[in-house]
């Protein structure tokens, strides 16, 4: 349907909604909502299918067709898609985090507390649609958002359609991509929360699931390629149930890594 559309991206934390109107063609920044949100992110997160439950996939076709509409509107080198799925159910008063680390560099992300939170310095990271055309987050990662104001409507627009049109909306999310884009690889340790490594820091897994995907045009040909990948431990299984106790911090969190053998 054309004509007058009303789309919403939660883009931060402290949650800017960007709204989309088809008659300005740009997307506009209007107020700055209040701490709170953390409840419906809260709501949207335990919503989703655990990580050890996912039957549904993305098909290729749908990934080409994807990829189409982003190379179409230049977006493939900002934003990519993601399999929507949860890891650690979160409590009250909590919103699920990446903070990076390095040496090796990487993700935790992990159920935080709000009160913790910087909401000057954090983004929202990936993106799932919801009724009334809105893109909202449920994952954050530290660090700044990059302005979305140039994006046209009309991918928006398009993407809502394609989506809702092949019933997708709880399979296919939205991702806002690196500066650099790598095949990382997740792995999940329970109440520890989740890390992301890239590959070739990893010392012994075995990957099974492709989970994100970014788009590429190369001579007029337009393609997609996996770059994030859910990762089983020597230990067999892609989640490890580890109490969030035993790691206070990212000393903890790497011996963790080091014991289960993902790292030397």
């Amino acid at each position: 349907m054309r004509g007058r559309c009303s789309l919403s991206l939660v883009a931060t934390a402290e949650a800017y909604w960007v709204e989309s109107i088809h008659e300005s063609g740009r997307l506009q920044l209007p107020q700055r909502l209040k701490r709170g949100q953390e409840l419906l992110q809260r709501e949207w997160y335990n919503a989703l299918v655990d990580s050890e439950e996912i039957q549904s996939e993305i098909s290729v076709t749908h990934l080409q067709n994807l990829a189409e509409i982003f190379v179409k509107y230049s977006v493939h080198e900002r934003l990519g898609v993601h399999l929507i799925h949860g890891h650690a159910k979160i409590v009250a008063g909590n919103v699920m985090l990446g903070h990076s680390f390095t040496e090796p560099s990487g993700r935790w992300a992990k159920p935080t507390q709000m009160e913790k939170v910087n909401l000057a310095d954090v983004h929202g990271h990936i993106f799932k649609l919801v009724d009334g055309g809105r893109f909202v987050a449920y994952e954050y990662v530290e660090g700044k958002a990059s302005d979305p104001s140039d994006i046209s409507t009309d991918f928006f627009k398009d993407l809502v359609e394609y989506l809702q049109s092949h019933h997708l909306d709880d399979t296919v999310g939205l991702q806002i991509l690196g500066q650099s884009v790598e095949n990382m690889a997740e792995f999940d340790f329970g109440g520890c929360g989740t890390v992301m490594l890239k590959e070739q820091d990893i010392s012994r897994a075995t990957p099974f699931r492709t989970t994100g995907w970014f788009f590429t045009r190369n001579e007029g040909l337009v393609s997609f390629k996996g770059n994030e990948t859910h990762m089983k431990t020597v230990q067999g299984p892609h989640k490890v149930l580890i109490d969030g106790k035993l790691a206070p911090d990212v000393p903890a969190l790497k011996a963790i890594l080091k014991r289960y053998e993902v790292i030397d």
